[in-house]
């Protein structure tokens, strides 16, 4: 038996994915009639909903002109993605004793798929997740794992606005590929370096640079 879906979680989500995939982009209004009927859904869950987005900084309202997906400048990107280094090389290094060698051969199998894909794009975002979700996965502090999700919700609709070229897609798969090679090899001050060189390349790639 199918589980019924609050109103608010419905509006949530559909709102969530939207903004994740790039549908409703940076800056854009979010008109709360129009919303209601395409979700379904009364004025009321909605605005509970994008107050949930708010809080995850995805969504900022306006005064004088409404709720719009959130926009974040140049400067604002880089320390986004300068807070993510510090706290996954933190992360990795806390997650080393916890690592097995099935969960490093689970991210060179989503690496290696990028190669093979006839949908290079998608399985290039495919592996990220892999990657960056692997250090999550194994890092022993629960605070530290919710800190990085928050940063990575608020980071990852931007993937959608990266000026993606074949070269620079296999170069970013490349970057994936050393880092857990000296993950695999247990040189951590290696992967550490490594992995924020791979975050800031794609502010850099966010931002045009």
């Amino acid at each position: 038996m199918a589980r019924n879906i609050s109103p608010v979680v419905k509006a949530y989500s559909a709102l969530l994915n939207r903004i994740l995939s790039g549908k409703l982009k940076s800056g854009e209004k979010l008109r709360e009639e129009k919303l209601c009927r395409e979700l379904d859904v009364s004025r009321t869950p909605l605005r509970e909903a994008l107050v949930r987005l708010a809080q995850d900084g995805l969504v900022e309202k306006v005064p004088r002109y409404g709720c719009q997906v959130r926009t974040f400048s140049p400067v604002e990107i880089k320390e986004l993605f300068e807070c993510r280094t510090i706290l996954e090389a933190a992360a990795l290094l806390q997650a080393k004793a916890f690592i097995t060698d099935s969960g490093i051969d689970a991210v060179f199998a989503a690496i290696k798929a990028v190669d093979n894909s006839e949908d290079e794009r998608s399985a290039s975002v495919n592996a990220d997740m892999a990657m960056h979700n692997f250090i999550l996965e194994f890092c022993p502090n629960s605070q530290l794992v919710e800190l990085i999700k928050s940063l990575q919700l608020r980071t990852a609709a931007y993937r959608n606005y990266r000026a993606y070229k074949i070269d620079d897609l296999a170069m970013t798969n490349r970057e994936r590929y050393d880092i857990m090679t000296a993950v695999k090899n247990m040189d951590y001050d290696k992967a550490v370096t490594l992995l924020g060189e791979h975050i800031m390349h794609g502010a850099d790639m966010i931002a045009g640079n």
